[in-house]
């Protein structure tokens, strides 16, 4: 799902909140809204931070989650580097529109398809600047929530696709290991191995989920 501000969600309101808590409660909130029961909750990047979010603030509900699975997520606040990068978004924000900001973003991404780069254009194009400044900042400020986690009782799955700069693949590890989680390591996946390893990457989520027993 997109969240607030995000590709085809839009802003969503005159003056929409881009609050963490916020935004995990939309996400609680469309579980709820399908009413198919439990789901199986996967969240990539900063996905997996409000996901993760949406879990704790629920405590692991049953009756809405069947699992949790972090991609290429990591326990803390991002690595150096993309610390670095994430500080030079903020201050182009302040002053440059995201059309402005792509030919930056576009060299970071000259690994993939043309296919899949017209896709990031477009969706990076109609991202809301606010949602990318809130985005930028809790990716920054994030704390190691492993812990609460690890004592919320629901299946649990990593995938840690490398080599991926935005968190070590080391880091990912350690987390599973610590949360108890499933770790499903997809060497060549990079910090998207739904899109370098798709095949691989949607065999490990379905042997998962088939493992977490049935569930919508």
């Amino acid at each position: 799902m997109d969240g607030r501000g995000q590709y085809e969600t839009g802003t969503a309101s005159s003056a929409p909140s881009y609050a963490k808590s916020e935004l995990a409660r939309d996400v609680v909130a469309v579980a709820r809204q399908l009413d198919t029961g439990a789901v199986h909750l996967l969240g990539h990047s900063y996905g997996g931070l409000i996901a993760r979010a949406a879990v704790l603030d629920t405590l692991g509900d049953p009756s809405l989650w069947a699992s949790l699975t972090l991609m290429n997520f990591g326990p803390g606040p991002v690595s150096a580097a993309q610390q670095e990068r994430l500080r030079m978004l903020l201050s182009g924000l302040e002053s440059m529109t995201p059309a402005e900001i792509w030919p930056f973003i576009e060299n970071q991404e000259s690994d993939v398809a043309v296919g899949v780069k017209e896709f990031l254009r477009r969706r990076w194009l109609a991202n809301a600047p606010e949602h990318l400044t809130a985005a930028a900042d809790q990716m920054l400020g994030e704390t190691d929530l492993t812990t609460r986690l690890a004592d919320i009782d629901l299946a649990k799955a990593v995938v840690s696709g490398s080599p991926d700069a935005t968190w070590s693949p080391e880091d990912v590890e350690q987390m599973a290991h610590r949360l108890g989680a499933d770790l499903i390591s997809l060497p060549g996946g990079g910090h998207s191995p739904n899109v370098h390893l798709p095949n691989e990457t949607a065999a490990a989520l379905v042997d998962f989920w088939d493992r977490c027993g049935t569930a919508s």
